[in-house]
C-alpha cells in the first residue's frame, strides 16, 4: 500500500470519526427532505477545515524551518515575497467563503421554498407557550400540549432522559406537512428544533414562520433550543412519523 494511499485511509477515518462525533451519520440514516443538503452541507465544511488544517500547518512548519533567524538570505527573500503571499492567502480564503455559500444556495432553497410544497397535506400550528410547553393545533380546531395525556389517543412515549412521558405529534411518512412556529402573545422567544430531522425556526410571539416538513419513518426527539427560562429543559416534544 502506498504511502498516498494510508494517508488517504487516515483521513476519511477522521473525516467520519468527526462527523460521528457531531452527530451527522446518524442524521444521514433517516430524517427529512431537509437532511440531505444539511448533511452534504456540513460534510463539505468539515472536509474544507480538515484540508486547510492541513495546509496552514505543513506551512507553518516549512516556514518555520525556511525564515528563522539564523537563515539571513531567506528573511529578505521573505520580506520580498510578503505581499505576493498575503494577496495570494487573502484571494484563497474569499475564495473558500464564496464557493461555501454557493454550495449553501440549493439546502436554503429547499428550506424556503421546498419540492412539493403546493401538496400539503395538513397545515399544524406549533406554539411555544409561557408555561414552557409545546401546543399542537390542527385544521379541525383540536389541539394538546406536547407534555400532557391529552394527545392522539391518549398515548404517551418515556423520554429515557428525564423519565417523563410526552404526547406525540404523528405524521404520515412521505406526506407533506406545513408547520407554523410561532409563541403565545407576550411569551418568551422559543426555538423549535428537531436535530434528526434537520429543522429548526424560531416560535416569536405574533410571528409566524412556516416549516415544510416530509419526514421518513422514525421517532423524533425535539426541543426548544433557545434559553427562554427556569423550565427551558422542560421543553421536550416527540414526533413520530409511520
Amino acid at each position: 500500500m502506498s504511502v498516498i494511499s494510508r494517508s488517504t485511509g487516515r483521513a476519511a477515518k477522521f473525516i467520519l470519526a468527526v462527523t460521528a462525533f457531531l452527530g451527522l451519520r446518524s442524521a444521514s440514516a433517516g430524517g427529512s427532505n431537509f437532511t440531505p443538503g444539511f448533511v452534504k452541507t456540513m460534510m463539505l465544511q468539515i472536509i474544507l477545515s480538515v484540508v486547510i488544517l492541513g495546509i496552514v500547518l505543513f506551512m507553518l512548519i516549512t516556514f518555520v524551518k525556511k525564515y528563522n533567524v539564523k537563515n539571513e538570505n531567506a528573511n529578505r527573500e521573505g520580506e520580498l515575497n510578503e505581499t505576493k503571499f498575503e494577496i495570494g492567502w487573502t484571494l484563497g480564503a474569499a475564495a473558500i467563503v464564496i464557493f461555501l455559500f454557493v454550495a449553501s444556495i440549493g439546502p436554503t432553497q429547499q428550506i424556503y421554498n421546498p419540492a412539493g410544497m403546493d401538496n400539503v397535506e395538513e397545515t399544524i400550528r406549533v406554539t411555544g407557550g409561557r408555561d414552557f410547553s409545546w401546543t399542537f393545533t390542527f385544521e379541525n380546531g383540536s389541539s394538546y400540549k406536547a407534555n400532557s395525556a391529552k394527545g392522539f389517543n391518549g398515548t404517551q412515549i418515556r423520554n429515557e432522559g428525564n423519565g417523563r412521558m410526552y404526547s406525540p405529534l404523528y405524521l404520515k411518512s412521505g406526506v407533506m406537512y406545513k408547520l407554523e412556529i410561532t409563541a403565545e402573545d407576550n411569551s418568551q422567544i422559543h426555538s423549535f428544533f428537531v436535530f434528526d430531522l434537520s429543522i429548526k425556526s424560531d416560535a416569536v410571539p405574533g410571528v409566524i414562520n412556516p416549516i415544510y416538513l416530509q419526514a421518513d419513518p422514525g421517532t423524533y426527539w425535539g426541543t426548544c433550543a433557545e434559553l427562554c427560562g427556569s423550565l427551558h429543559y422542560n421543553m421536550l416534544f416527540v414526533i413520530v412519523v409511520r
